[in-house]
């Protein structure tokens, strides 16, 4: 699968510890290996939106939008404040 990261997610990416970048390293290489959404393990699609899924790293969520083969990258942030921001 392709990946897209947006400049929010970026952001994100710098205010978290250096362990949960780790894990979102190792997770962007087997999304990028993955042939579809529904082979990345602990991936839940949000309800009442057809794009929107998110992935937990510890008290942390990542919010994913997923269209065809491209998956972009909207948000990494903490488990209270990201159903504030994303979708």
């Amino acid at each position: 699968m392709k990946v897209q990261f947006l400049n929010s997610f970026e952001k994100d990416l710098n205010n978290v510890p250096l362990p949960v970048r780790h894990k979102v390293v190792e997770l962007v290489g087997r999304i990028e290996a993955a042939v579809s959404i529904r082979q990345i393990e602990q991936v839940k699609k949000l309800r009442g939106y057809k794009n929107a899924y998110r992935i937990r790293i510890g008290k942390f969520r990542l919010g994913l939008l997923a269209r065809g083969d491209l998956v972009q990258f909207v948000h990494l942030l903490d488990r209270k404040n990201i159903y504030r921001v994303f979708p």
